[in-house]
Parts: structure tokens; C-alpha cells; sequence
């Protein structure tokens, strides 16, 4: 009763019928006017067919030649794929030359370029946990959400609750795809009146426009999204010496009490407009400045001069990559992989269940329904060696995981780590071996377990 006879464009035998008799009467119209042949197969499937139809309609054979195949998307070709890449997209932050004028090193992270170090990542992690530091993080993705259903539409997209974050306050939250892996995290700013201030990672911002887009679309929600990545930059001033610095650059109230953690301001610093947020991921007092990117390198400088009589240094992503290693926080994309829940890394406390819906809560829940036999875990290694990551895991001789990442702790003297552990029955092993060297498991995070630093 129903043929197909293009199966890729789900053309129906109806369907040439309907347009034969429109007068659509040879191959190349009936191609243009149904679609068929347009699809993947480029008429490899049902070129015949429609050929045969035409045939069988006019009673006279068919001389055309075969419709012109135009894919969708043109193939490069065999030659050019062996070449390799001649030119790079590169990403630059305002303050990229600024880094090479103090020595940075560059490196690779995605498609931006950051400054891996300014040549001794030990002084540039000791500034942060003595004294005072800055770092460039303009690379995070910065997103203004704002319009009627602007609440409605983070509450639909977040596992956390969004209506709860009130006005001048941020929440740090995973982001979810539809199977309920996590691809994705940041801080969400409530600016109060249905409007607010999104970060996502450096990774996740070229994705995060159109992933928020889509879902704004498809569930036909008035909200209004900005993308603010090129527009914005954004420096980290971090350290126990932090406020004295900032407070030096703005006449704002910014002690422990007017300006708490997890929270946000606008106000002037060195007579530039910022909105600086309370974070901490690298476990210090910590500001981060979002300003206007034309502006970043006079406020760079600015840092920079006031801090003079602390001692300040800019540190780079091997100093950070420590850092937070030490708080146990994740690096989405390195410690996770395309199949990591929040249970697993130890962020269910992230996910509210009972919330009627948010993206990926349908997955999540027959995930519950599952094993659970693998989870990020925390390790100290004995001696003064670090196993590199990538190192896999072993307890009693058997393959039980992996390092995802691996440094040695200035704070701990001791090697540290996060890694996956996978368990065939009874409980996770306490004890393994990463190329030879023991480790033990141990609770997060390694440094300033309680958060007294960053909420100082």
C-alpha cells in the first residue's frame, strides 16, 4: 500500500505520483520537485526507480543520463587529507601579546592559544598559595541569557536548581547532554529580573552558543542568548594577598563579609567597569574581573603595577593544572570522557532528581537502575616519583584503571593524582600500583579540605 522508492529523503511512490500528474514528467524534475537522489546515497538507491517510474508512465524508454549529483557537503579530497593542515585557526585572547612581552610559553588548548608558563611553574605556583597572582582566563565562554523565559529555560537545561540562585549570588553546575553524561560545566550569575551571566569552559565555548540555541528553539522558549566570549575578557586575581591588592584598584567594599563567596558585583577597578565573581577553583581567595576584552591589557598592567609590593606573578595552565589537582576539582574533557555521569566524579550532590525535568534527568535515572563499578577516585603515591598520566592502574596484578591527571604537591611533598578505578565484585581496592610506585585512594581534596582559604 506504501513503497519507497528514495529511502534516504523518505520519498514515497505517492509522492512521484502526485508530482507526475503536477507535471513534474522527467527525471530531473521529479529529482528537484521530491527531492529524491538528494540524499546521502546521491542516487545510488533509487535513481533506477525513478527512472522506471518515469518510464512506465510515458511508455517510452528513458535516454536521460543520471541527475547531477551535488552532496550536501563537497569531500576533500584523498590528496589534500595527506597533506596535513597548512593553516591553524588559532584563538587569541587581548592580552596575548602582552604574555610573549613577559616570556610566556605558548601552548595548544583547543583551538586558543594560553600561556602554559612564564618560566618557573614552581614561583608561579607559590605566588597563588603565598602571596598573589593573576592569570588570563578570557578564553572561558560567556553567555548573557536573558528574556521571559530566561529561568524557566536554565531550570529546563541545568540539573541544579536555577530559581534559587538569587540575585548577586553563583552557582557552579555541570552541564548534561541528553544521555546524562556530563560535557560541560561552569558558573551560572543571577543578574536579577530574569537575566543572567553563564560561563562554560574554554572547551565548551565554541560548542555552547548553538548547544543553547538549539534547546532555546526546540522547546520554543523567548529568551534572548549573547554570546559574550570575544567581546569580554576575563582575569583571575588569586591569592591570600588578593583583596589587599584589589582594594588598592577600587573604592568597593570587598572584605570577607560585604563580598562573600560565590558571589558577584559590578563596580570599578582601575577605573575600569567590572563584574568581578568570587570563585576559587584554584583553592585560594580569588576574583575573577570580566571586563570589556579592549580594556585587558590597561587592567593587566594596572594588576600587575599594584601588586608589585607583594610579589605578584602571573602564572600559566601547568601552575592551574596543580592548583586545582590539589582541590580535587575536574578538568571537563580530562579527567572525564564521553560516558561520565556526576555520580562517578563525585558531583551528585549537583543533581537535583527531584526537578520535573532537565536535560539528560530520563538517562540518569536508568543509569541508577545500573552497576555501579566505576568512579574517579583521589590518590597519594609514595616516594618523590609522579607516574604520568595515562598510567594505568593496577591492584593484585590486574588492570583496575587508569590516571587522568598527575602532578607532585609543593603543599603535600607527596605525588598525587585523579584517576578512574573500575571494580569486577565487591568493593573498590584501596591499594594500587601506577608503574610500579603504590598508592592508597584518598578522600578530596588534598588541600584545605574544609574551604577556609577560599572563603577567607
Amino acid at each position: 500500500e506504501k513503497s519507497f522508492l528514495c529511502l534516504c529523503e523518505d520519498v514515497t511512490s505517492k509522492d512521484f505520483e502526485d508530482a507526475f500528474n503536477e507535471g513534474f514528467q522527467s527525471t530531473e524534475l521529479l529529482k528537484r520537485y521530491t527531492t529524491a537522489t538528494m540524499g546521502p546515497c546521491q542516487g545510488a538507491m533509487c535513481h533506477g526507480h525513478m527512472r522506471r517510474f518515469v518510464a512506465s508512465k510515458t511508455k517510452r524508454p528513458i535516454f536521460s543520463k543520471p541527475t547531477t549529483a551535488r552532496p550536501p557537503a563537497r569531500p576533500i579530497r584523498v590528496e589534500d587529507a595527506a597533506a596535513g593542515i597548512r593553516y591553524n585557526v588559532e584563538y587569541r585572547t587581548a592580552l596575548h601579546d602582552r604574555h610573549l612581552e613577559m616570556g610566556a610559553k605558548m601552548s595548544w588548548f583547543g583551538a586558543w592559544k594560553r600561556p602554559d608558563d612564564y618560566g618557573n611553574i614552581q614561583a608561579e605556583y607559590e605566588a597563588v598559595r603565598n602571596n598573589v597572582s593573576v592569570m588570563d582566563v578570557g578564553t572561558l565562554g560567556k553567555f548573557i541569557i536573558t528574556g521571559p523565559d530566561a529561568t524557566a529555560f536554565l531550570e529546563k537545561l541545568y540539573p541544579c536548581h536555577v530559581y534559587t540562585i538569587h540575585s548577586g549570588r553563583l552557582r557552579y553546575s555541570i552541564l548534561l547532554n541528553e544521555h546524562g553524561y556530563i560535557f560541560d560545566d561552569g558558573l551560572i550569575c543571577s543578574l536579577g529580573s530574569s537575566s543572567y551571566y553563564l560561563t562554560l569552559t574554554t572547551a565548551g565555548a565554541e560548542q555552547g552558543e548553538a548547544w543553547l540555541k538549539d534547546w532555546a528553539e526546540t522547546w520554543g522558549l523567548n529568551v534572548h542568548i549573547i554570546n559574550q566570549t570575544a567581546t569580554n575578557g576575563a582575569i583571575n586575581v588569586c591569592g591570600p594577598k588578593a583583596r589587599e591588592l584589589l582594594q588598592k584598584l577600587t573604592d568597593e567594599p570587598i572584605d570577607a563579609d560585604t563580598f562573600r563567596f560565590s558571589s558577584h558585583r559590578e563596580f570599578q577597578v582601575a577605573g575600569i567597569s567590572c563584574r568581578v565573581l568570587r570563585v576559587g577553583f584554584v583553592g585560594e581567595l580569588s576574583f575573577e574581573l570580566h571586563h570589556p576584552s579592549r580594556q585587558s591589557v590597561t587592567l593587566w598592567n594596572a594588576l600587575l603595577e599594584a601588586g608589585e609590593t607583594f610579589g605578584i606573578k602571573p602564572h600559566g595552565v601547568q601552575a592551574l593544572m596543580l592548583l586545582r589537582l590539589e582541590k580535587g576539582h575536574i578538568v571537563v574533557g580530562v579527567d572525564t570522557d564521553f560516558d561520565c555521569s556526576p555520580r562517578q566524579v563525585g558531583a551528585d550532590w549537583s543533581v537535583k532528581m527531584e526537578k520535573e525535568y532537565f536535560v539528560g534527568k530520563t538517562a540518569l535515572e536508568r543509569l541508577q537502575e545500573l552497576p555501579f563499578n566505576k568512579k574517579l577516585h583521589g590518590f597519594i603515591f609514595s616516594g618523590g616519583t609522579t607516574p604520568p598520566e595515562g598510567t594505568t592502574l593496577t591492584a593484585d596484578g590486574e588492570y583496575v584503571g587508569f590516571l587522568t591527571s598527575s602532578r607532585y604537591s609543593h603543599s603535600l611533598k607527596k605525588p598525587i593524582a585523579l584517576g578512574w578505578l573500575r571494580k569486577q565484585t565487591g568493593p573498590f581496592p584501596s591499594n594500587v600500583t601506577a608503574g610500579g610506585i603504590p598508592g592508597t585512594i584518598t578522600d578530596l581534596p588534598f588541600y584545605d579540605p574544609k574551604g577556609e582559604r577560599v572563603r577567607g
